[in-house]
């Protein structure tokens, strides 16, 4: 049984983790996507 101390590290390191994650995808989301609109607008 974890401590309540213990409890809100582990949820800090676990919202830090998650917050680094979602930020990566979304750049890279973004990285991907914007040449790619712009490419299909030129075309279209």
């Amino acid at each position: 049984m974890l401590t309540p101390a213990e409890f809100h590290n582990a949820i800090a390191k676990e919202w830090r983790f998650f917050e680094w994650f979602s930020q990566k995808i979304l750049l890279d989301y973004c990285i991907v996507e914007s040449p790619l609109k712009k490419m299909k607008k030129e075309y279209i």
